[in-house]
């Protein structure tokens, strides 16, 4: 299944060219009818002989509603582009290009309207004006179609167009973790609340239990629905209704994300990569970034010398993950000024002096830059980590064996981090290295995972192993620890292992959280290090601020508090927390 896309400035007849290739009128509010204007997106579909049904978006065309172009967009697989013959390339079909192009949108073809309205020398002229106008554009060799939705002339040929264009897609990508940006919210008598969007990266099925976010809502899909037809499970960039279960209008909203396996990640402050700017921006200037089907307002600010990687600090609390692509336009979102895609969810001041930081600005591989700026900003992160919070797990795969093989990064068991700082820590360890300290120590000393201080201390002979170090059963079991992350142990339920666990604990290779969790040691050096980076710039933490830095529910947030609390790291003063 693929989706098409209409773009083009208003009045050039989008939504009659849709009416004549389907018969379906996509305008579907009142006002719609009443100003004769798309206010907001529409949709039809159109059964092509050796495609199948296809789904089309149909967006808005006036300037005041680039939101609304954006959210019908952002999920298409190709453009149709129209242009009216009798106005030319207008401001905003050169809007809604720089839309498409942000947005990664791989092909248009453009079909050139209302040629009813003009003496054939204009389609000639107006011709040669679109090809001068695609040429600094990624569609320079787009196909241009003359036709008319009120005589029907060129209609049959821009219906070939599109399937052979569609034809030369590669297909949608089918991974495992379903996620559909919700940009409709309705009730159907006797169905209930239904939310609709394009479904991407895998496929839904009905009684698939699903989260909502931001609320992580949980609920069930009842049914499943596209262009009027029941289905039991939804086609991968299908146009798709979803039926749920329990869940009231009132809660969801567009914006909300539906996904089956959750990969995004909240966050007030990420890592961005220009890659198309339109308008100058001010350092530290507000923008509004049009993301998925949101828009959210956020402070803007340059990191390093080269203008395009950036900051991006949000108002408010933001759903997101490494390669989602956006578009960045002034407050009010009139006017397009930039886009890009998010390099990491996560932000850190660190970053600024990372060599690897010019070179992101350089390369052109959207994944790789991704995986590299994720570890720059989380340095030594699990590997199972880093692929959770990337939509495509393969590709990630792949990705880091190209840049295992090119020196970029280093791999330590479970851990991956990028070469440059993998360097920098072995001459820190160096440094560090006593007669008198453990290597567990060493890695609590210097926050880093037990297992890279092995490594390192192993591979270059630092130090001695000491009665308190560990033997392979101790180190199989930790293993074991920490392939379950923040779900942990509960001793109670390992009778057999108690003398090892009392052992691991003494040696700090594991931390009591409470009476019935205990984590690895470096699922807690994770944490606490997010935590404790916060009060580089504040004197306080919250347990709402703790909860967004780290992206643990209250579950496993408070518990985690009082062992660092136990351990010194931070006190507690009525309802915050301060550095000790």
């Amino acid at each position: 299944m693929y989706v098409i896309g209409t773009a083009g400035h208003v009045d050039h007849g989008k939504t009659s060219l849709i009416k004549a290739l389907t018969g379906i009128d996509a305008d579907r509010l009142p006002e719609e009818k009443q100003r004769q204007m798309t206010i907001d997106i529409g949709f039809a579909f159109i059964k092509l002989p050796t495609i199948g049904t296809v789904s089309i978006v149909d967006v808005p065309g006036h300037e005041r509603f680039i939101r609304n172009m954006v959210t019908g967009a952002w999920g298409i697989d190709i453009g149709l582009l129209v242009i009216a013959a009798d106005d030319g390339w207008m401001k905003q079909t050169d809007d809604h290009v720089k839309v498409l192009s942000i947005l990664g949108i791989p092909s248009i073809v453009i079909a050139l309207t209302k040629i009813d309205k003009v003496a054939p020398e204009d389609i000639t002229r107006v011709l040669s004006h679109i090809h001068n106008k695609l040429i600094t554009t990624p569609y320079r060799n787009a196909n241009v179609i003359p036709c008319s939705s009120i005589t029907g002339e060129g209609i049959d040929t821009l219906k070939a167009a599109l399937e052979d264009a569609i034809h030369r897609l590669p297909q949608p990508e089918a991974g495992n973790k379903p996620y559909l940006h919700i940009d409709r919210v309705f009730t159907v008598k006797g169905v209930g609340t239904v939310v609709t969007g394009t479904s991407k990266n895998g496929s839904f099925m009905v009684n698939d239990s699903i989260t909502i976010l931001p609320h992580t809502i949980t609920t069930r899909i009842r049914q499943i629905q596209s262009h009027n037809t029941q289905q039991e499970k939804s086609d991968v960039s299908q146009r798709t209704a979803l039926a749920l279960a329990g869940v009231e209008k009132a809660t969801l909203q567009r914006g909300h994300i539906i996904v089956k396996e959750n990969f995004f990640t909240e966050t007030r402050s990420c890592t961005a990569l220009i890659t198309h700017t339109f308008s100058p921006i001010k350092n530290n200037q507000w923008i509004e970034v049009l993301i998925g089907t949101a828009a959210c307002d956020a402070q803007y600010s340059v990191i390093g010398q080269s203008n395009t990687v950036v900051r991006l600090k949000f108002k408010e609390p933001v759903y997101c993950y490494p390669t989602e692509r956006f578009v960045a336009t002034f407050p009010g979102g009139y006017t397009i000024i930039a886009g890009g895609y998010i390099l990491s969810t996560d932000y850190k001041a660190a970053i600024k002096k990372d060599p690897l930081l010019q070179k992101l600005s350089q390369s052109n591989d959207t994944t790789a830059n991704a995986i590299l700026c994720t570890l720059i900003t989380n340095p030594y992160m699990s590997i199972e980590h880093l692929k959770k919070i990337f939509p495509d797990e393969a590709h990630v795969v792949d990705t880091i064996e190209r840049l295992k093989s090119n020196t970029q990064v280093t791999i330590i068991g479970n851990y991956i981090s990028t070469t440059s700082h993998y360097d920098t820590t072995v001459n820190i360890v160096k440094q560090e290295c006593t007669s008198d300290i453990t290597e567990q120590e060493l890695a609590q000393k210097l926050l880093l995972p037990y297992d890279v201080v092995h490594h390192i201390v192993t591979h270059h002979g630092l130090l001695k192993q000491k009665k308190d170090e560990i033997g392979d059963s101790e180190r199989e079991f930790l293993q074991q620890v920490l392939q379950k992350g923040i779900e942990g142990i509960n001793p109670k339920d390992f009778p057999r292992h108690r003398n090892m666990i009392d052992k691991l604990i003494k040696t700090e290779h594991l931390v009591v959280i409470d009476k019935e969790l205990i984590w690895h040691s470096d699922v807690f050096t994770h944490y606490t290090h997010r935590i404790m980076g916060h009060f580089e710039k504040n004197k306080e933490l919250t347990i709402q601020q703790a909860k967004e830095i780290t992206g643990l529910s209250r579950k496993y947030m408070i518990p985690l508090l009082n062992a660092m609390e136990q351990k010194n790291l931070i006190k507690r003063y009525g309802d915050v927390r301060i550095k000790v």
